[in-house]
């Protein structure tokens, strides 16, 4: 069943929802086919994002919203599947049981939170680790049987609490056992734009309703895209770089001041969002509000009411 008549959409997820190719696909369906349903959609991803960094980010993040829905997809990153790289050993078992067991305690709390606010949500499984595919970078061993781990942990919980449950973990699966195009990226995570696509497509049909045919993102959706994308920096920067949400504005922008000023990044693919919550950091409310001008000038109007 789709959304409700103005019912306020969060998004709300890791990288996979943050990089905004999902969520776009199913505000232009929304637009073009329910162009009088008044539903707003806001993207409440962030990259390296876990249960943990979602109930840290709640109420500045999610309920600054004041959604009615909510859709919720972690565990990729929950798993800690980093450590697949240090072998086999006892660290290695500890350090993936002791994330196991954490994971099913937040997604508990996770849920009772949306609960405690009244809002509707679905629960979404994480996509699959493609340990199959050869690229460039050396897919961790064991990565697929991890991540499908989760997954059922997460259909269990779904199940349990009769919860509504869209299933990215077994779609995908299949995909890419019949499908001809790549769906996951080198690095064994993060899909294509067609894999985006399968899952806007797989979220669609667990709403019952049925996709256009591929194509690329409309570009009335750009420059909302472009303003979303510097706020999710900034949450990415402060899970990734700055690892303490309650720190003080203050000093975090000093942090990341003085990694800009040595260029001590940490990682290089870290400079994006280091610089980005430099731009934005202290603006944080401002770009919201950018965002929701964008949305309601270029978006929500496009195709009329």
């Amino acid at each position: 069943m789709r959304f409700p008549d103005n019912a306020r959409v969060c998004f709300i997820g890791d990288s996979l929802t943050a990089q905004n190719q999902i969520l776009p696909r199913v505000i232009d369906h929304y637009n073009k086919h329910f162009s009088q349903a008044n539903v707003r959609f806001f993207n409440c991803g962030t990259s390296g994002g876990t249960y943990k960094t979602a109930i840290e980010f709640f109420y500045d993040d999610v309920l600054v919203h004041n959604p009615t829905h909510a859709v919720v997809a972690f565990g990729v990153n929950d798993s800690n599947r980093w450590a697949l790289e240090w072998g086999r050993g006892k660290q290695t078992y500890d350090n993936l049981k002791a994330y196991y067991e954490n994971f099913k305690k937040e997604v508990k709390i996770y849920c009772e939170m949306l609960k405690e606010h009244n809002i509707d949500f679905v629960i979404c499984t994480p996509a699959p680790y493609d340990e199959y595919s050869e690229t460039d970078v050396v897919a961790s061993k064991g990565g697929f049987a991890l991540i499908a781990e989760y997954a059922n942990v997460v259909r269990a919980f779904a199940k349990e609490n009769n919860l509504p449950l869209c299933d990215h973990h077994a779609f995908l699966t299949e995909q890419l056992q019949i499908d001809s195009e790549p769906i996951i990226s080198h690095d064994h995570v993060h899909p294509v734009p067609h894999g985006y696509y399968l899952m806007a497509k797989n979220f669609l049909a667990f709403q019952g309703l049925e996709i256009d045919p591929e194509a690329d993102i409309p570009e009335y959706l750009n420059k909302w895209r472009e303003e979303v994308q510097k706020l999710r920096l900034v949450y990415g920067t402060e899970q990734m770089v700055i690892h303490n949400y309650k720190m003080p504005l203050e000093e975090k922008v000093k942090l990341i001041k003085e990694k800009i000023k040595t260029e001590n990044w940490g990682n290089a693919a870290f400079e994006p969002f280091i610089r980005g919550f430099d731009a934005i950091g202290f603006k944080k409310d401002e770009q919201y509000k950018i965002i929701d001008d964008v949305y309601e000038q270029d978006v929500f109007n496009h195709y009329g009411k």
